[in-house]
């Protein structure tokens, strides 16, 4: 991307090559590939810098501001504010600050950043025990045993689950909220145990009997 400035003020940005016509001269697309930064700023043409931009899981983020650098001669792209998302829910409100009700005169509750990863955490348990569901249905049916194996596997799927939402509950900060996500490590800086959030128990030995 590029933007042509005049007295220190952008006037126009291209976002692809094309040709110009710049006092009443016109230039082909090349002036975007093989001239150089100097030939272009001659023009008044500049390479623009995007800013580096936050994590869309834990953050959203103001319009993006540009302004021309003279002394490193590229325009600058820079993101005004940082605003977290919020944590805890909250009441869906209209433009007024009423409360809104669905259907049923229940208060709409927009989800928090805990509840959506609880939910989710919920989710991927299920998915991680729904495939011994026929063993249970074998069981009820026919009277046959659940290899222990599996017992003790979904009996470890639900432990973890439930610590890990335990820990997304407990969180009070930003900082801990992304902490659950972030590597355990040792002293001397090797991952200890992996993601914390995804830290579900090693299915190798049962998965022959998933369906």
């Amino acid at each position: 991307m590029w933007a042509r400035v005049e007295d220190n003020n952008i006037v126009e940005y291209y976002n692809q090559k094309k040709s110009l016509v710049l006092n009443n001269v016109r230039y082909s697309s090349q002036i975007f590939t093989i001239w150089t930064d100097e030939e272009r700023a001659a023009l008044g043409i500049y390479p623009v810098i995007e800013p580096s931009h936050a994590a869309s899981k834990f953050h959203y983020e103001s319009n993006v501001v540009y302004t021309f650098n003279e002394e490193q001669q590229k325009v600058i792209g820079t993101i005004e504010t940082i605003y977290d998302y919020e944590l805890e829910d909250k009441p869906s409100k209209d433009e007024a600050g009423n409360i809104q009700l669905d259907d049923h005169n229940v208060p709409i509750t927009i989800l928090g950043l805990k509840s959506q990863e609880i939910n989710k955490v919920k989710r991927e348990t299920n998915d991680l025990i729904k495939g011994f569901d026929w063993l249970t249905q074998r069981k009820v049916t026919a009277d046959t045993d659940i290899p222990e194996i599996v017992v003790t596997y979904i009996a470890n799927v639900r432990e973890k689950c439930e610590e890990i939402c335990t820990a997304i509950m407990n969180v009070s900060t930003m900082d801990d909220f992304k902490a659950i996500f972030e590597d355990e490590r040792n002293e001397d800086g090797t991952i200890k145990t992996g993601r914390k959030r995804q830290d579900f128990p090693d299915d190798y030995y049962v998965k022959g009997y998933r369906r």
